[in-house]
């Protein structure tokens, strides 16, 4: 089953948007009476109502596609959530999810921008270009905001880059002493089903990094942190069997959609 949609606009979902998670607990009751309980972090369930408006014909028949292919509630399908950060463990390098070179020297819990120890410490100790990577299953062709803030105490060069489809979009920024935010946009034409999003720091450089965030959207927007849920659901499926569409002028149309996910149930 393919993803949901993006719009022409090279976004996933349009405001006002309406989201609920709900999270498992896990109780358990002893012989006496005594009751513990304990939030299951791993499962929760999400519900999304998001109002379309001024679709085009095309973006319409896209979204109609989709969920005639999925026969309304029938079948799951992988939903790109443009309200969270598509990374895991965001603040996390020595996670499995992350692939780091070997001469990269990571320190977490290291200073932030906003005065905390949520930062991420690099040391490129090697005498070529050394980052780390996150890969996810998602379309390379989709059009991605991969964002962080970043400084350092000398004129680090740093590349920031979008993969895949053997193609990427990269920028190189130099760094210097005050937290600023750097940002790639792109999408890369192909059918690929995996992208990569990188950081590399040039030989010998040390910098401070923070806010690893990426987005199915033409822009930046505020930082979400992640552990090991993300934005990527891989098994969403529509909370509705009808859609009812609605036109106030010619070629513009709108709708309401409404998805839900399961996780770790």
């Amino acid at each position: 089953m393919d993803f949901f949609p993006q719009l022409s606009t090279g976004n996933s979902i349009q405001y006002p948007i309406k989201k609920t998670q709900v999270f498992r607990t896990a109780t358990v009751t002893s012989e006496d009476g005594r009751c513990s309980k304990i939030a299951d972090t791993g499962s929760r369930a999400i519900e999304w109502e998001i109002q379309f408006a001024g679709l085009t014909p095309s973006e319409w028949a896209g979204v109609a596609n989709h969920f005639a292919t999925a026969e309304g509630r029938l079948n799951s399908f992988p939903f790109l959530d443009g309200s969270d950060n598509l990374l895991k463990w965001s603040e996390k390098l020595s996670d499995p999810a992350w692939t780091v070179d070997p001469l990269l020297q990571v320190t977490e819990g290291a200073a932030d921008p906003h005065g905390g120890t949520s930062g991420l410490s690099v040391h490129n100790t090697g005498t070529a270009w050394q980052g780390f990577t996150q890969t996810l299953a998602a379309p390379a062709a989709f059009t991605y905001t991969f964002s962080l803030m970043a400084r350092s105490d000398s004129a680090t060069h740093m590349r920031v880059a979008i993969s895949g489809n053997s193609q990427q979009v990269q920028r190189e920024f130099v760094l210097d002493q005050s937290w600023r935010q750097y940002v790639v946009t792109g999408s890369l034409p192909g059918t690929e089903l995996t992208v990569d999003f990188g950081v590399l720091i040039d030989p010998g450089s040390q910098a401070g990094l923070y806010g690893l965030q990426a987005e199915p959207q033409m822009g930046a927007s505020r930082y979400k942190r992640t552990t090991a849920m993300n934005g990527l659901h891989p098994n969403t499926r529509y909370g509705q069997d009808e859609l009812k569409l609605t036109s106030d002028r010619p070629d513009s149309y709108a709708t309401t959609i409404r998805l839900i996910s399961r996780e770790g149930f």
